[in-house]
């Protein structure tokens, strides 16, 4: 399996070859982005890039502060995002 990413403006998008056939994802406005770390520095970039290009977004971070305007600031453009608070680093 071979991965090429292709850059678009700070989103990557990747084509997959695999046995020889090409695989392309879905357009982005019909695919579910799950973001962890999102509440602040690249992973709140990262959602709020992937949510202007009309994906949906499923966002999570331990700041529920911060997972809450963040989702205010994507609905207010029109894109669609859940918030689920929580520390990846705590497995019980």
């Amino acid at each position: 399996t071979r991965v090429l990413p292709h850059h678009d403006s700070a989103v990557f998008l990747t084509t997959i070859f695999w046995d020889s056939h090409i695989m392309q994802l879905k357009p982005i406005e019909q695919q579910v982005v799950a973001v962890v770390g999102a509440s602040s520095g690249i992973g709140r970039e990262t959602a709020l890039q992937f949510a202007k290009r009309g994906a949906k977004l499923s966002v999570s971070a331990r700041s529920e502060a911060g997972l809450a305007s963040l989702v205010d600031e994507i609905t207010q453009f029109g894109g669609e995002a859940i918030a689920i608070p929580a520390d990846v680093a705590d497995f019980e």
